[in-house]
């Protein structure tokens, strides 16, 4: 069966926490295990493949997220764990890429979750960046638990995703003081400036000295409306990189908190041929 994410929330609790580092994971997604990054999928669900195609932006290697006929809205297939850490900033990057055809969640197409720190199985909540509303645009949802003191709410860019064409997509999170709405919220699509925020209530209440502690792959298909996938579906990830310093490549007054870079790839859009 599959599950619904916040039985991956629980599976994040159970992985010991990584010492600030400044890059927490990078892989290529030569296999299902590397570099910091571990890949599964569900019972009865389709597993994620490791798959060869010619002009990935990292050649050759991608991940494919693969959706079963009928799959319901609101559940995820699969997930990548990236390991623990403990900051009040972060930087995340991921390639994606969706077929023609594909068929879309008509109200959110979530990519990856990053969470505020657990202590003793508590949910001060998350927040998730994904491809939302009829036409496309890449956004970052607020999620805090209610006892957060902090808004629920979507940030939308003004950047629409097309099929069959590679993106890279880049955000930044930067964490308010307590009490205060300062924190930031950045999005970059293939290195370009697409949204940024500097007046954003991330944490507060009862958990307003909590920092990020995970952030993960966690591809779901809708959650707010009861509808499900009339066909077999799939899309692709490449390289995913965490980082509490800035990755490379990135225009629109990136934040300079470290130096390294760790973008070295070619710059999609570019068009995709299956080998």
């Amino acid at each position: 069966m599959k599950r619904k994410v916040v039985f991956f929330s629980f599976l994040l609790a159970l992985t010991p926490a990584l010492a600030w580092a400044e890059v927490i994971a990078d892989t290529q997604f030569n296999s299902l295990t590397e570099g910091g990054v571990t890949c599964n999928g569900y019972p009865g669900a389709p597993m994620p493949e490791i798959v060869s195609v010619s002009n990935s932006p990292n050649p050759s290697n991608v991940i494919k997220v693969n959706f079963p006929a009928g799959y319901v809205n609101g559940y995820n297939t699969m997930y990548c764990s990236a390991p623990k850490y403990d900051s009040d900033e972060i930087y995340a990057q991921v390639y994606v890429f969706f077929p023609t055809g594909y068929q879309w969640h008509l109200v959110g197409n979530k990519i990856s979750y990053t969470y505020l720190k657990k202590v003793e199985n508590d949910n001060p909540g998350n927040f998730y960046i994904g491809i939302f509303g009829t036409d496309r645009k890449i956004a970052i949802h607020l999620q805090p638990n209610s006892s957060n003191g902090t808004p629920n709410q979507v940030l939308y860019s003004n950047y629409t995703i097309q099929e069959d064409t590679w993106y890279k997509i880049t955000w930044y999170m930067k964490l308010n003081t307590s009490g205060q709405t300062n924190g930031i919220v950045k999005m970059w699509a293939n290195d370009k400036l697409i949204y940024e925020s500097y007046n954003r209530a991330l944490r507060g209440g009862i958990y307003g000295t909590r920092n990020f502690y995970a952030t993960s792959l966690v591809p779901i298909w809708g959650g707010l409306n009861k509808t499900s996938k009339s066909v077999a579906d799939y899309f692709y990830f490449d390289r995913f990189i965490v980082s509490t310093t800035p990755i490379g490549g990135l225009s629109g007054d990136a934040p300079t908190g470290g130096s390294h870079l760790v973008n070295i790839e070619p710059n999609p859009p570019i068009r995709l041929t299956i080998k």
